[in-house]
């Protein structure tokens, strides 16, 4: 299973219903799929605690 998780800025999603749902993904994800987390310092730091490789804002 694939979750994607999506913030956007002045973003109320109390309020504002158009961007809530799920979406299905078209191809089903392979075995040895690789993934790598973008976030800020915090959710670095809980990839690395995990393994899994990761990028910031300043690293792209």
């Amino acid at each position: 299973t694939v979750e994607l998780q999506i913030g956007l800025k002045n973003y109320d999603p109390q309020k504002d219903k158009r961007f809530s749902g799920t979406v299905k993904l078209k191809y089903i994800p392979r075995p040895k799929m690789q993934v790598c987390v973008l976030g800020d310092q915090q959710h670095c730091d809980e990839a690395k605690n995990l393994t899994v490789p990761c990028m910031d804002a300043e690293a792209l």
